[in-house]
């Protein structure tokens, strides 16, 4: 098993910060998912590797930026192919993971900004990148996925435009993935939703 870590992004909200490494009610973000992950590698752009490492954690350089699907890309370039994987974004704040398979956390949230929102059918999850009105509560990818078949996942990447959203892979990739509901995970990908993280929720 290996699990990867997402935070090449620009971090524009939170003012360029490494998202693994900012603080969540005073501990790292990637201290927090750490505690449910196993030595994660962490895609970072290189000006954070560093930091990254002196934290403890395996760096995987990836300074061209196009969404998370070139950070994954980069990622599988330092896994066997013989690995199942779990991938999590760098502010996702999870309670529980579950072990390995062919799966996409999902949970229930307002709008008000763009989501990969979920739906899921008999044939598996299908996933779209929308916005939708704050007033609207929807199923939506909450930024934690797993894949037990990396040859075919890397195939798929190559076939998925780099700077496309997370939901073009998710719909590309051959296996049936499953909706896992996620409970009690929080986003701190803005400075209002950091300020709210809830320890115990």
């Amino acid at each position: 098993m290996t699990d990867i870590v997402l935070a090449a992004g620009k971090a524009s909200r939170l003012g360029g910060s490494c998202k693994a490494l900012i603080e969540v009610a005073g501990r790292r973000a990637i201290d927090r998912q750490a505690d449910l992950l196993s030595d994660p590698l962490v895609v970072v752009r290189s000006k954070h590797a560093d930091a990254v490492a002196d934290a403890g954690y395996r760096p995987v350089v990836c300074d061209t930026l196009g969404g998370p699907v070139r950070a994954l890309r980069a990622a599988l370039n330092e896994t066997d192919d013989s690995a199942q994987i779990r991938v999590v974004f760098a502010d996702t704040m999870l309670r529980t993971i579950p072990e390995p398979g062919n799966w996409v956390l999902y949970d229930y949230a307002y709008g008000g900004r763009e989501w990969d929102t979920v739906h899921q059918y008999s044939n598996g999850v299908f996933s779209a990148r929308a916005w939708f009105p704050e007033t609207d509560y929807r199923s939506v990818a909450v930024g934690a996925y797993s894949f037990t078949d990396v040859p075919t996942l890397r195939a798929t990447i190559e076939r998925v435009p780099d700077d496309g959203p997370f939901a073009w892979l998710l719909n590309a990739y051959p296996h049936l993935l499953s909706g896992v509901r996620a409970h009690g995970w929080q986003d701190v990908g803005t400075p209002e939703s950091l300020a709210k993280y809830e320890v115990d929720k």
